[in-house]
């Protein structure tokens, strides 16, 4: 975490709720981090303080970081909350030891920005809010992060969550907690790229993963078509009249957040074309990449929102994906899928998902392991060669194991 103050008053509107933050500077210029007040401290992650800083002309002029000394008086206050530090065998969170009525819980840049990360890290958070159920009878968890606002819903309807708050946030409002955990900067940590994604989220909750059951690390997210989300009436009359017809839908979704993740453009049709030609799907695209053909149903103009993204897998028979959301989704409905992971190995991703099957493309291409984003023209004839020598039968015979195993 970051702790700062500001020499003069300012308002920014973060990109998450879009709720103005107000930033007050201390009456007295102290020169000392020490001497600033409480109520003039704020505090946010590395990355969304570069950001803030990013945006306001003269940073260097308006913010000032706390030094160290500041931080350790502030760390150790008789009223800052107790961290919930990452599972170690044999140790034990003091949350899981305490017993009272009621915990105030902060969880700062908890599940990231990314739809996938959501998904996962608030399925943790739930078994992590059932197992503290036993020691307290009032729990309330609230996370401070950036979200992005077509993901809100998300976070909405998760029962284990309280309230949102975006950052940088005053600390006096962290004080009011008696416990934070933080995941800054969790993607690029050793031991998000080297266990289970599921396993990383509770540990980070202070949970022995080995404690929960394989089957509860699944993902669960609500049908929109059940919650009463307002999905798009054309997308969801258009998918439901195939169906009625006995139409078995494929969702062919090669486009991930990051390039170095995604199939290459040019090497998309031939992916589909052996699909329509080897399977008797109706293949399914909710992102344009302009494809023509009858078999081939392009929903992507419909695909407006989280709720609509999330009704589009649930609909589908199967689906083939790069390394994305896509598949933790599919696992929510028990869709059978095939993943082609390039970056980072499969076992760390998929290992709780009976019916995701996979294919991993990055061997011997050392340059592209461990990578989540940041594309470079280096990269490019890397993952070019990966899909040119891309295996479409071995595809198709995972494919149809997901499918068996369903």
């Amino acid at each position: 975490m970051i702790f700062f103050y500001v020499l003069k008053n300012f308002q920014v509107s973060p990109r998450g709720t879009g709720k103005a933050i107000q930033f007050k500077s201390p009456r007295l210029r102290e020169t000392a981090s020490r001497n600033i007040p409480v109520r003039n401290i704020y505090f946010t992650t590395r990355a969304q303080f570069d950001r803030l800083t990013k945006s306001v002309p003269d940073a260097h002029l308006v913010f000032k970081v706390l030094d160290d000394l500041a931080v350790d008086m502030t760390l150790n206050r008789d009223d800052f909350p107790r961290e919930i530090r990452f599972h170690q065998a044999g140790e034990q969170n003091d949350i899981f030891r305490q017993h009272a009525e009621s915990v105030k819980i902060a969880v700062i840049n908890g599940m990231g920005i990314g739809i996938g990360d959501s998904i996962v890290g608030l399925r943790a958070l739930e078994i992590f809010y059932e197992r503290i159920h036993a020691n307290y009878s009032d729990i309330s968890i609230d996370m401070f992060q950036r979200i992005k606002p077509g993901l809100h819903p998300l976070y909405q309807r998760n029962k284990s969550v309280n309230k949102t708050y975006d950052m940088p946030q005053p600390l006096t409002r962290l004080l009011n907690y008696d416990y934070y955990m933080t995941l800054e900067a969790f993607t690029q940590s050793k031991e998000f790229g080297s266990m289970p994604m599921a396993d990383y989220f509770l540990a980070k909750l202070g949970i022995d993963p080995s404690s929960v059951n394989d089957s509860d690390k699944r993902n669960s997210c609500s049908n929109p078509v059940n919650s009463g989300s307002g999905i798009n009436k054309s997308l969801k009359n258009l998918l439901l009249e195939q169906k009625n017809k006995g139409e078995r839908f494929l969702l062919i979704h090669p486009v991930a957040s990051d390039a170095i993740r995604s199939i290459p453009a040019d090497h998309v049709p031939k992916l589909i074309d052996f699909l329509i030609s080897n399977t008797e799907f109706i293949l399914v695209g909710a992102v344009d990449f302009s494809y023509k053909h009858e078999r081939f149903l392009d929903v992507s103009r419909y695909s407006k929102n989280i709720d609509d993204f999330i009704f589009i897998i649930s609909q589908m028979d199967a689906a083939v994906t790069v390394d994305t959301s896509v598949y933790h989704i599919a696992d929510c409905f028990g869709i059978p899928a095939v993943v082609l992971f390039n970056t980072i190995h499969p076992r760390y991703r998929i290992s709780y998902y009976p019916n995701v099957r996979s294919m991993w493309l990055g061997e011997g291409k050392d340059r592209l392991l461990m990578r989540h984003k940041g594309m470079t023209k280096e990269d490019q004839p890397l993952l070019d060669g990966i899909y040119k020598d891309f295996n479409c039968n071995q595809l198709l015979t995972e494919l149809n194991a997901a499918i068996k195993s369903a």
